[in-house]
């Protein structure tokens, strides 16, 4: 598989800003819509996929006991960017994960939306 530019980016994560990290303001909205969503789920905590390894999304004040896994298909991502364990990131391209519906609660994407090829009908 081709990973492209990923191992490299991975090793330069620290010299990386927006747009390929989030800003303040984009984290500030998230903040807001997993607020609205705990608050919604009657003290359910959440259970939610980061699409990738930003560290960013995971250092979020998700819920304590919520459940935040991330999915990235690069080792170099997973090994020199992802701060949280190893064993909560599925090694896999996340367009094609392997998990069963209504797995998470909540997915999280970091500028990674445009990287998928329009469907043709």
């Amino acid at each position: 598989m081709n990973e492209g530019q990923w191992p490299q980016v991975a090793r330069n994560w620290r010299r990386i800003g927006s747009p390929l990290r989030p800003v303040p303001e984009d984290l500030a909205f998230i903040e807001t819509v997993l607020s609205d969503w705990c608050g919604q789920a009657g003290g359910r905590a959440p259970r939610g996929l980061i699409l990738g390894v930003t560290p960013e999304l995971y250092r979020l004040p998700w819920p304590d006991r919520s459940l935040v896994r991330a999915a990235d298909r690069t080792p170099e991502m997973i090994e020199y960017v992802w701060p949280g364990a190893a064993e909560a990131v599925l090694h896999s391209d996340w367009r094609e994960l392997d998990v069963a519906d209504a797995s998470f609660d909540i997915v999280l994407c970091d500028g990674g939306l445009h990287l998928l090829v329009a469907l043709e009908h």
